[in-house]
């Protein structure tokens, strides 16, 4: 009994290094990409980080101060409120390097997190899973990078697994109770629960009534104390159950992320993804094992993000992370381990070399997945308007609506000149849902198709100014402000120019009974 003590506790220091060393190697990766990039990843992160910052200086506010022609003037809900409180310390740091920080923190402590649950499911290699995530690709290296509230739903949802396989009702309650104060997407832990009393069912295991009722009532009660408890149920039907008609995507074509999955990104953008199920299947097919509850569930949970990454390819962290979880779960229920173990008593020189290839492979892959964002992000042409903006904050007079056409312009907008007041936000069914007329003929503008764009933007809008940012679909928009005589171009560079529409006494009065140049969206501080 004496010698088993010192024993143990080289175990669980053996465990804690083991832990700090996963760890250290996601920080140590998503800081490779953090610190090698001068801005912040993806569009949205200027959104989330204005977010931030207007909860930090003015408090819950009733209505977004950037937006016009958008749901989010009259019924707004701050659909990632913890995300956004969550990142206002590190914003008060550092208005760039601060939310870096933040995703660095937050990320590794998702990979290390991935590891502890695949221990706590008993999933051979357990440890092995946050590698695996490191190494899923660009893809995945993206949406670790991400300064999105993506990231706390998946941490969320990573404490939901270990929670249903602890069967522990105050974990599973204080998740679902967090779920619609992170994410818009607060349904998610319920469809989880499902496929947890699924796999059970298929399983033969006790039915967990009382787990999943526990889920239940976390998410219930989330939404009622939610402070955008009606808009948010609102939003949350416009952008769950709303149709992705031709018109959202008729201005903009769909970003990458929501892209179906390409056979190309599925077999080489997912690191030793697709290998790893490949063993998986060939160990299920020499063995016919049954599956118990566990990889049962991991299957369903798999299967159900297969389907959405081939509809969206924003979810392939969800696909590596399941389909690892589903692969190691089947090479545990095959005993696969026991196997190797006698192989590596037999065959040591030959099991070394093929564990060696493996982790060559491995550490490859996190090489190439970090070296491949770094890469893909310095390329990629993003306008980020500083120039304009900052042309803006010193000319333009404060509190002004500037129409534009470009959606995903508006974060960058809101982040460099929160003063002004934009088109829309986030996403089309937004400004759909709050004037379909409206956004048809915003897109018309923007494709040159209005007979006379200086007037419907005036007229219609409200709008004095215009902001056309400088790319082959605003063209024809470009081309006839600068014949308009009624148009003054105000600023032009590279990303952006700047126009006003002069009329003779600056009061002309719109198709919703507001004169141009009148406060639309509320007052800013």
């Amino acid at each position: 009994m004496n010698e088993a003590k010192p024993a143990g506790g080289c175990g669980r220091l053996a465990d804690w290094l083991l832990w700090l060393l996963v760890f250290a190697a996601g920080f140590l990766a998503l800081a490779a990409v953090q610190l090698y990039l001068p801005f912040l990843p993806g569009y949205d992160a200027y959104y989330h980080t204005a977010a931030a910052e207007l909860i930090r200086d003015r408090g819950l506010v009733d209505s977004l101060p950037w937006v016009e022609v958008s749901l989010y003037r009259t019924r707004y809900a701050d659909t990632e409120l913890l995300f956004h409180l969550a990142l206002i310390p590190f914003v008060s740091l550092h208005r760039l390097y601060g939310p870096k920080l933040f995703i660095m923190l937050v990320s590794a402590l998702l990979v290390l997190l991935s590891g502890i649950v695949a221990r706590r499911m008993k999933l051979p290699l357990a440890w092995l899973v946050p590698f695996l995530l490191l190494a899923g690709g660009i893809g995945v290296e993206l949406r670790l990078n991400l300064c999105r509230p993506h990231l706390f739903a998946f941490g969320l949802v990573l404490l939901l697994l270990w929670a249903l396989h602890s069967a522990s009702s105050l974990g599973l309650f204080l998740v679902g109770f967090a779920f619609p104060l992170c994410y818009v997407a607060f349904h998610l832990p319920l469809i989880i629960a499902g496929m947890w009393f699924a796999a059970s069912l298929l399983s033969r295991s006790r039915l967990p009534w009382k787990e999943t009722a526990a889920v239940a009532a976390g998410v219930a009660l989330g939404l009622l104390v939610h402070p955008y408890r009606d808009n948010l149920l609102y939003i949350w039907w416009v952008l769950m159950a709303g149709d992705l008609t031709d018109m959202v995507w008729s201005i903009n074509p769909p970003v990458s992320e929501f892209l179906p999955a390409s056979a190309g990104a599925v077999f080489f953008d997912t690191g030793l993804t697709i290998p790893l199920l490949l063993a998986a299947g060939a160990a299920w097919l020499y063995t016919r094992q049954r599956p118990g509850r566990r990889t049962i569930f991991c299957l369903l949970l798999f299967a159900a993000f297969t389907v959405l990454y081939f509809s969206y390819r924003r979810f392939v962290l969800y696909w590596v992370a399941f389909g690892s979880f589903a692969a190691l779960g089947v090479i545990g229920d095959c005993r696969i381990g026991e196997k190797l173990g006698r192989l590596w008593t037999r065959h040591r020189m030959a099991t070394a070399s093929l564990f060696a290839v493996f982790f060559f492979l491995l550490a490859g892959n996190v090489v190439k997945s970090v070296m491949g964002l770094q890469r893909a992000d310095r390329e990629e042409i993003i306008q980020r308007f500083e120039g304009a903006t900052g042309w803006m904050n010193s000319n333009l007079p404060a509190g002004s609506f500037l129409f534009h056409c470009e959606w995903d312009a508006t974060p960058f907008l809101a982040y460099h000149a929160p003063g002004f007041r934009y088109m829309n936000v986030l996403s089309p069914n937004f400004s759909i849902a709050y004037s379909p007329c409206l956004h048809l003929e915003w897109e018309n503008i923007c494709l040159g198709k209005s007979p006379d764009a200086a007037m419907d933007i005036a007229l219609d809008f409200g709008a004095s100014f215009v902001l056309v940012e400088r790319n082959e679909g605003n063209d024809l928009l470009m081309e006839e402000l600068l014949r308009d005589w009624r148009v003054l171009e105000l600023y032009r560079d590279e990303e952006a120019a700047i126009f006003e529409i002069l009329w003779p006494d600056a009061c002309v009065p719109d198709l919703r009974g507001r004169r141009a140049g009148d406060p639309v969206g509320g007052t800013l501080e």
